[in-house]
């Protein structure tokens, strides 16, 4: 749901908001990509390490220690944790073939995927219980992206070189973020809301110094957020950018 929600709706606002400056080659569905991508990752990516790096704890906090000690339970659960970003990713591509009007390419790739999620799940399951269903779907989702960029690529539309440089800053302010959550393993689920809700903003935080907030993010923000709360970003862009 959070995947197709940001698909969805800031794809559409990125092609009417005036683009980055910066763009090298200055296409424009280029650039509307790789942002929509990146703010895909923005979002999901953290949460997805986070929780991925404190499986264990999650689902012991929020379900049972039967749970969390069932086999390969921690380890099924971070896997489909980092494949949902993943999956993120590809609903935003879906939305750029959509764009383009690629009908052929869903009925082509979900039929194909249908059988290709039974036969390894039948065997993968079967092999491996748990943790099989979490690399059938891992796999699975695995295939989609491939499948979907390769067909954005063959449009002629390719991610921005900066895309990288992006994707290993959220990187690494998540693992911190994660770090510390690990380092601190609440006991109870009020505490483990609170660190949770804490390391997520300090996530956000880090970015800052790391530089990944860029002035367009500024402008997104101010273009999908009430007016009331304009005036507190608006100090935060000024001392942030020396302006």
């Amino acid at each position: 749901l959070v995947s197709l929600t940001i698909a969805t709706s800031l794809y559409p606002i990125l092609t009417r908001v005036r683009l980055d400056s910066s763009d090298d080659d200055g296409n424009t569905m280029n650039s509307a990509v790789s942002l929509l991508v990146r703010y895909v990752l923005m979002l999901l990516l953290p949460l997805s390490v986070i929780f991925a790096m404190n499986s264990f704890q999650v689902i012991n906090v929020l379900f049972g220690l039967s749970y969390a000690t069932y086999p390969n339970a921690p380890l099924a659960f971070a896997i489909l944790l980092i494949t949902y970003s993943i999956w993120g990713v590809t609903y935003a591509h879906y939305s750029v073939l959509r764009s383009l009007g690629e009908s052929r390419f869903f009925i082509y790739i979900g039929l194909s995927v249908i059988l290709f999620e039974i036969v390894l799940c039948w065997y993968l399951t079967s092999w491996l219980g748990l943790l099989g269903s979490a690399m059938t779907r891992a796999l699975y989702v695995s295939v989609l992206f491939a499948a979907s960029l390769q067909k954005i690529h063959g449009h002629g539309v390719h991610y921005s070189r900066m895309l990288p440089v992006s994707l290993a800053k959220i990187l690494c302010a998540a693992i911190i973020s994660g770090s510390i959550l690990w380092i601190l393993r609440p006991a109870s689920s009020f505490d483990f809301v609170l660190l949770a809700a804490c390391v997520l903003t300090l996530y956000l935080v880090l970015l800052l110094p790391l530089r990944e907030i860029k002035s367009f993010d500024f402008t997104l923000f101010y273009s999908v957020a009430p007016k009331q709360v304009h005036g507190p970003v608006q100090w935060i862009e000024r001392k942030y950018l020396h302006s």
